[in-house]
């Protein structure tokens, strides 16, 4: 079918170009009577006429879409996110595409690059930011070249881009989960560390052993295993600290699919949870509150997240860039401790490891 031009809409209407395109851009708070506004409507719908988004792009030097990079699609935490940005974006008219990374700087740059040439209207990383200078370096030249058509990139995980960032409270929702292990009696915690070069991962290992030299413990590293953020690599470092024969009664994981790996792996082995061994995640994904026992965890309010993450792309593509003075660079938002049946004191004579 031939696509209808505004030019033909006008006409039809009896309007000039100018003012049809201002009825038909849902953007435009320019005045137009509704008798203007009815006969511009009508036309648009005898045609069926639609918005060339592209033209529109071209002449706005930027389009309607906006990037989120995640590090691994498959993960809940990311699906729960970019709920959050899509929904805010519809809302206002945007479309949304989902980049997966799978935890590869190398790929999250080529993603910045083609968002760059796809003019879109912003970039939302969803995933921390990695260490390597080499990759922030590169970073911030994308980023750049990006706000020279304006454009805006958006954190929505801790990282050290300085860019506007909403992000969840890491640190002290690792601390709190830690503490409520110390009440309950636990002295043996083991700690399931996420991915190297991660800023996530260095904040939740800190809010652990923040928690534990103030219960006046000593940091062991002994207990702490690498992690990968997947239920496999959650059970393969609990694997390798029991083989070790560390003796321990809780574990707390950086994330909560590594949770559930520990909870198989403590199964495989004749371990009860709680009765034998505590165990805590962090995020609160929906399908936790479904395990048996269902999982002591970190609520991460992680839509909220991405809508603010978008609210804010938003207010800056409307302000030219401008960020209010009293803005902050970085907003943290709280997380909370959920308390479910995964967790217990300590029994007697409950390390039946093997």
């Amino acid at each position: 079918m031939r696509r209808v031009s505004l030019e033909e809409v006008a006409r039809k209407s009896g309007v000039s170009v100018a003012t049809a395109s201002r009825v038909l851009n849902p953007h435009n708070d320019h005045p137009v009577s509704a008798e203007l506004r009815e006969r511009v409507l009508a036309a648009a719908a005898e045609f069926n006429y639609s918005v060339n988004a592209l033209a529109r792009g071209l002449k706005m030097l930027r389009t309607q879409t906006v990037a989120i990079l995640v590090h691994d699609i498959r993960d809940p935490y990311f699906n729960e996110c970019a709920r959050g940005v899509t929904d805010a974006a519809d809302a206002a008219g945007y479309l949304t595409v989902v980049c997966n990374s799978d935890r590869d700087p190398d790929k999250e740059l080529r993603y910045v690059q083609l968002a760059y040439e796809q003019r879109v209207a912003g970039v939302l990383f969803a995933g921390s930011g990695f260490a390597g200078a080499r990759y922030r370096a590169e970073l911030r030249r994308q980023v750049a070249a990006l706000q020279e058509y304006g454009a805006h990139a958006i954190a929505l995980s801790p990282r050290r881009d300085r860019l506007p960032a909403e992000v969840p409270d890491n640190t002290g929702g690792a601390r709190r989960a830690t503490e409520h292990l110390l009440e309950l009696g636990h002295e043996r915690i083991a700690f399931i560390d996420g991915p190297a070069g991660l800023e996530t991962s260095r904040e939740r290992l800190a809010g652990y052993r923040e928690a534990l030299e103030a219960g006046g413990l000593s940091f062991d590293e002994s207990l702490v295993a690498r992690g990968d953020f997947s239920v496999t690599g959650g059970a393969e470092a609990l694997r390798a600290l029991l083989d070790s024969g560390q003796q321990l009664t809780a574990v707390f994981t950086s994330n909560d699919a590594m949770a559930i790996g520990c909870l198989g792996e403590l199964g495989r082995r004749g371990l009860r949870v709680p009765r034998d061994v505590s165990l805590v995640g962090f995020d609160d994904i929906p399908a936790v509150r479904w395990l048996d026992p269902a999982l002591t965890t970190v609520a991460v309010p992680m839509g909220e997240i991405g809508a603010a993450g978008m609210r804010r792309l938003l207010a800056l593509l409307q302000s030219n860039g401008d960020r209010p003075r009293q803005e902050r660079l970085v907003n943290v938002h709280p997380t909370e401790l959920v308390v479910r049946d995964s967790t217990a004191a300590p029994r007697s004579g409950s390390n039946r490891f093997r």
